[in-house]
């Protein structure tokens, strides 16, 4: 069968998939009498895909037409909007009525890899083999080479008991790997750490919002009740969310009876809705910090917008991810869904937590993108959650290393050629053998000037400047990759903390990586220092005029 050009294939599918889904819905005779006022209606469209389908020189597969052009709709809207198969709509439900298992590891995206960070301990994952830094590339047989995170997670859950073949690609073997395992329950914990601090401060490293984490968090708070509690800090660095229900159960334990804890609103008012706090709260009128950072969202934005709001606490960290959409399922068939987005979070002080495109408009309504808590203080709009103090003591070098996810690349390699360590102290051999890691991964900053050499490698090969050229461009590498051995401070505070972070992370997972690091955690210590300064603490929460910024 041919392959299209993707610029026609695109083209052509969408304007078949609007056609053929309103068929499904309306049935033929309606949408043929009955053409929308735009230039292409659906009659043009009817011709459309009977001349094609009768008429063109090749046989065309239908159904991957349909896939295709399906996915080209969804792909102009949020990225949340996402429509499942016969297969992968089966793992929908079977997650969204909570009976599902999965094999149990912590992963991420590396160079748009899925790649696996640590299986759990006394996980099917770790049981039949898997290691960290394998790339799984397929799934039941399926490429998932260009799908999302999500899309993935929810193609290796299933029910419990069931099977998932894994194909993975491993360093140093020169051939995939396949990986049959047999899925069980695997309970992540919401709360998978806490502790009390000094001066009678309560910690809580919150990762998830399941509908066990209101329960969970009553117990801890107990517990810290119990030995005196004069501070309270709620970690929700990393947190991605999770259900509605369960940020509203949680922010109704700090907010007062009575009190609006986040609004939603859609097109259809039958999306619209309001959560109220129905509980007088376990803690209140008491110091609260709470930690965000880029990849807080949804529900940890629901909650920390509401705190914020509605002046109950102080929010640290870093400007959250900006996930403030609501998506509904829907069963076009009995073996398909649609995971739509049809309503938008609002805080109590009416920002649209929403950070994606599809907000943009609306949020430039409001010029000056100002809201007000309920005492006056100023908050920023425009999607995410403005942290009342900007915590950040990431150069532009820390920040390239970060964002290259060179720390966990050699986290990896790190425990694959120590597996028997249970442990990691950064010292200085340690720093060495990471700053020749970080030397001969070519890591690009803009401290280094590789960029711009890479910029240039791009010229000459477009203007055709020949191999005289390209030995210029070799030698300049050289030189640079030589001096950047020397330019930088591998011994800075923030590269230790960070790399035993994800080291330790990679060798024992998430709770691994908090008791490794707690004593150096910047963010943290801030907190610690708020909760202890009672003036400053104040001033942050009370004073109308002062400007949010970052840290001094």
């Amino acid at each position: 069968m041919i392959k299209f050009k993707r610029t026609y294939i695109t083209f052509i599918v969408i304007l078949l998939v609007i056609f053929t889904v309103n068929i499904f819905h309306y049935g033929y005779e309606y949408i043929i009498s009955s053409p929308v006022d735009n230039e292409l209606d659906f009659k043009l469209l009817s011709r459309i895909f009977r001349e094609v389908k009768d008429e063109y020189v090749e046989e065309i597969d239908e159904s991957e037409l349909v896939k295709l052009g399906i996915d080209a709709i969804l792909g102009g809207l949020d990225p949340y909007t996402t429509f499942y198969d016969k297969t992968k709509a089966s793992q929908l439900k079977s997650i969204t009525t909570g009976e599902y298992g999965g094999i149990g590891f912590y992963v991420t995206m590396i160079d748009e890899e899925f790649t696996i960070v640590s299986p759990m301990e006394d996980s099917p994952a770790k049981e039949a083999g898997i290691r960290q830094g394998d790339v799984i590339v397929k799934v039941n047989g399926i490429d998932i080479k260009g799908l999302k995170m999500d899309e993935i997670t929810s193609m290796i859950k299933g029910k419990q008991g069931t099977k998932v073949k894994l194909t993975i690609k491993r360093e140093g073997v020169l051939k995939t790997l396949d990986f049959i395992i047999t899925r069980r329950n695997i309970r992540v914990k919401d709360i998978p750490y806490w502790k009390m601090l000094d001066n009678h401060i309560g910690y809580i490293k919150l990762s998830h919002f399941s509908q066990n984490v209101a329960g969970e968090m009553i117990k801890t708070i107990r517990e810290f009740q119990k030995s005196g509690l004069n501070g309270l800090i709620l970690d929700l660095r990393g947190n991605p969310g999770g259900l509605l229900t369960s940020a509203v159960g949680v922010a109704d334990l700090f907010v007062k009876k009575g009190e609006l804890i986040v609004s939603t609103k859609g097109k259809n008012k039958k999306f619209n809705s309001k959560h109220i706090s129905k509980k007088n709260p376990i803690y209140y009128d008491k110091p609260l910090v709470v930690i965000v950072d880029n990849v807080s969202a949804s529900a940890s934005e629901i909650f920390a917008g509401a705190i914020q709001d509605l002046d109950i606490g102080i929010i640290i960290g870093r400007k959250t991810f900006g996930k403030g959409l609501v998506q509904t399922i829907f069963y076009p068939t009995p073996e398909t869904a649609l995971k739509m987005t049809t309503a938008r979070y609002y805080t109590p002080s009416g920002r649209c937590i929403d950070g994606t495109k599809i907000s943009s408009a609306e949020n430039t309504n409001n010029k000056e993108n100002v809201y007000y808590t309920k005492s006056g203080r100023i908050v920023q709009g425009g999607g995410g959650i403005t942290p009342d103090m900007v915590v950040s003591d990431d150069n532009n070098f820390m920040s390239d290393l970060l964002d290259q996810s060179t720390f966990l690349k050699f986290a990896i390699s790190y425990a694959n050629r120590h597996p028997d360590i249970q442990r990691v102290d950064v010292d200085s051999e340690i720093l060495d053998q990471f700053k020749e890691f970080v030397v001969q991964s070519r890591v690009k900053t803009e401290e280094s000037g590789l960029m711009e050499i890479e910029n240039l490698k791009e010229i000459g090969i477009e203007k055709n400047y020949g191999t005289e050229f390209e030995d210029y461009i070799k030698k300049s590498k050289e030189i640079i990759i030589e001096k950047n051995r020397y330019e930088f401070d591998f011994s800075d505070p923030p590269i230790v903390y960070n790399l035993e972070k994800e080291i330790n992370w990679v060798i024992g997972g998430e709770i691994g990586k908090i008791e490794s690091t707690i004593d150096d955690d910047v963010d943290l210590k801030e907190a610690i220092r708020i909760l202890g300064d009672h003036d400053k603490y104040e001033q942050l929460l009370r004073d109308v005029n002062i400007s949010k910024g970052s840290m001094n």
